[in-house]
C-alpha cells in the first residue's frame, strides 16, 4: 500500500522496540513516499511517557507506534 493523502488504515500497530527499529521503519516509510508517483505526506510525533520511555508515532496513511525505553 502506498502512502498518500487517500490512503487510510485504521489499524494501529503498537510495539515496544528499540530506537533502531523505529529508524528502520522511518526509512521504509520515506522510501515508499519517494518511490510513489503522487503526493506523499509523512509526520513524526514524540512524547515522553512514564519510566523514561518515549512514544514515537509515524503517520503516513498508516500509523506505526513505538514505545522506546530511556536514553
Amino acid at each position: 500500500m502506498s502512502c498518500n493523502s487517500n490512503c487510510v488504515n485504521d489499524a494501529v500497530d503498537t510495539k515496544t522496540l528499540g530506537l533502531d527499529d523505529v529508524k528502520a521503519k522511518l526509512d521504509e516509510v520515506m522510501m515508499r513516499l519517494y518511490k510513489h508517483d503522487g503526493y506523499g505526506h509523512c509526520e513524526v510525533d514524540m512524547r515522553i511517557l512514564k519510566r523514561g520511555q518515549k512514544e514515537i508515532i509515524i503517520r503516513c496513511g498508516e500509523e506505526y507506534r513505538f514505545v522506546v525505553s530511556g536514553k
